[in-house]
């Protein structure tokens, strides 16, 4: 699971178009292998959990989003598993696929077993969302790229700043540049 999600990136940037998504989605990936590389570690791993969540709705909302996976909704007045045939994962909500509410027989009647959940801390993400902007403003194979006489090389990608976000996460990190 990536460590940011397209919509941050873009709300960072920001980029207010949908042009650039499947560029985004590259320099996401790009950047959590390398981080993962550099910090000897993983950005982000799915956590698994149990939600007791309330139906009376078109979905079920799991507590812990973004939810990466769904193993099983339990219909806890039934004791019945919903066959997963009949729902599915969208924007971080089980809908059912027959089109018909989730039955609310009294709160917290659905048990959701699923991972997911805030998986990057803050100073992670910001580290993964500088190193995206920079990528993001130096692609296409620049060099260089200078504004007001400031201008940024590849091997000052990863300077201080980035290192300092960094360093609670590392691992046997070995800095780069």
């Amino acid at each position: 699971m990536p460590s940011v999600t397209v919509d941050e990136v873009k709300e960072f940037l920001p980029i207010d178009y949908d042009v650039q998504d499947g560029t985004v989605a590259i320099l996401i990936a790009g950047v959590d292998d390398f981080l993962e590389r550099v910090l000897g570690r993983k950005l982000a791993e799915p956590a698994a959990y149990t939600d007791d969540v309330d139906g009376g709705g078109f979905a079920l909302w799991p507590k812990n989003r973004p939810v990466a996976s769904v193993a099983s909704v339990t219909n806890l007045s039934t004791e019945l598993e919903e066959d997963s045939d009949l729902y599915v994962l969208s924007e971080d909500r089980i809908h059912r696929i027959d089109g018909h509410e989730w039955d609310d027989d009294y709160p917290g009647c659905w048990r959701v077993v699923y991972e997911g959940g805030e998986l990057a801390p803050g100073g992670l993400k910001m580290a993964v969302l500088q190193l995206i902007s920079r990528l993001f403003d130096n692609r296409g194979g620049k060099v260089t790229q200078g504004a007001a006489g400031y201008g940024i090389t590849w091997d000052k990608l990863m300077d201080g700043d980035i290192w300092t976000l960094l360093a609670p996460y590392e691992r046997g990190a070995v800095q780069v540049g």
